[in-house]
């Protein structure tokens, strides 16, 4: 029985798995968490150069508390001081935004340029 039970033996291999992440030199030194999190998030779509996005949905990229004063004045604070930093660290990448109602929906027009 002994015999039967090592040939089920089973053996356990470790893996190192392999983690890729952004090199620290591409992101541009920014003051704030939601300028690193947005140009990360304008750089997943790097392709594009204008996309829509709700309130809502930008909201939840950014992480932004969800208080209803945050929420409120998220497109006129948040976006702004944003637009701030990307020019203040010069960033290879720069934003302008517009916000549209659509069918009774905040949305965020992003247009996009790549320097």
């Amino acid at each position: 029985m002994e015999e039967d039970l090592n040939k089920l033996k089973v053996i356990k291999r470790r893996r190192k798995s392999i983690v890729r992440s952004i090199v620290k030199s591409d992101i541009p030194n920014f003051k704030s968490i939601y300028a690193k999190i947005l140009y990360l998030e304008l750089e997943k779509r790097k392709p594009s150069t204008d996309f829509e996005i709700s309130l809502e949905e930008l909201k939840h990229i950014l992480m932004v508390p969800n208080l209803a004063y945050v929420y409120s004045h998220l497109r006129l604070r948040v976006l702004d001081n944003i637009i701030k930093e990307f020019n203040e660290v010069n960033s290879p990448l720069q934003f302008s935004y517009e916000i549209i109602r659509e069918n009774e929906k905040d949305m965020v027009k992003f247009k996009i340029k790549y320097i």
